[in-house]
């Protein structure tokens, strides 16, 4: 309701940025102590991009998609059956997929209105054009 009405049109407090690279940094180093091999991290950090697919239905299916993709909620929730499971191979695929998150948030984009992909939670980044 909140984006809805456009509350967050002038981006997020200086003081919750450098959550965006501990959100990275942080999973990239959980990640390493598990001792998961990298080269899963590359093909992992992609997958989320697939989201973006859904702009070719539009900008409401595709904000929808994006932001499934692009919320902590589930990756959070996969981290924890992860952990109670005991699989750590799950553990390391959400945590790869919160370093993407992270890694999407550190230019300043984030969770996408149904407008157009370019105004998102984090502040509008107008098209360049």
């Amino acid at each position: 309701r909140l984006l809805r009405r456009g509350c967050c049109h002038r981006g997020t407090p200086p003081a919750a940025r450098p959550g965006r690279l501990v959100l990275l940094a942080g999973a990239l180093t959980a990640y390493g102590i598990l001792g998961q091999p990298w080269w899963i991290v590359p093909a992992g950090i992609l997958i989320p991009g697939i989201a973006m697919g859904g702009y070719l239905a539009g900008t409401r299916p595709g904000a929808y998609l994006h932001n499934i993709a692009h919320a902590t909620l589930l990756p959070a929730v996969m981290l924890g059956t992860g952990y109670w499971q005991a699989d750590r191979l799950v553990m390391a695929l959400a945590l790869i997929w919160l370093a993407r998150i992270g890694m999407d948030r550190l230019p300043g984009t984030g969770l996408t209105y149904n407008d157009r992909f370019t105004r998102t939670h984090l502040g509008d980044h107008p098209d360049t054009r």
